[in-house]
């Protein structure tokens, strides 16, 4: 007679363990997909500043190559007014005009801007993997 009930006991307990096992493995693939948004967030904003600190290291490079003889060009710059007006202006840099100058001074500033952004992106995104491994190894 003890042994049934020692049975009984078991055997509700193995099944309260199951299914609370069960459960907590719903909620935590709920977690994981909802870390793996935000993750793959943080990436598609790391890959947008690293694909605008590519095209400031190309105008970099353009707008030093230029020579007055046979690369200048021409460097297309649009806006909005306050009042919601749009304007296009085209700069001629030509490597050796005051234009270049502020161009390549512009350029270098927004390319310390970008770099220090994209290693607190990276830093960020480290920070928040090392947090996710180190909630996984808790017991």
């Amino acid at each position: 007679m003890i042994e049934k009930i020692i049975y009984v006991i078991l055997l509700v307990g193995f099944t309260y363990l199951f299914f609370k096992s069960m459960n907590t493995s719903d909620e935590e693939n709920i977690d994981e997909d909802i870390e793996f948004l935000s993750v793959s967030e943080a990436i598609d904003e790391i890959n947008s500043t690293k694909e605008q600190l590519a095209a400031i290291e190309e105008m970099i490079t353009d707008v030093s190559i230029c020579s007055p003889d046979e690369h200048g060009k021409f460097i297309s710059c649009e806006w909005m007014s306050s009042l919601g007006n749009k304007y296009k202006y085209d700069l001629f840099v030509d490597g050796v005009n005051g234009a270049s100058e502020e161009m390549l001074k512009i350029a270098y500033s927004e390319r310390a801007r970008l770099r220090t952004l994209l290693r607190q992106q990276i830093r960020n995104l480290s920070d928040r993997c090392n947090e996710n491994c180190n909630e996984n190894y808790q017991i």
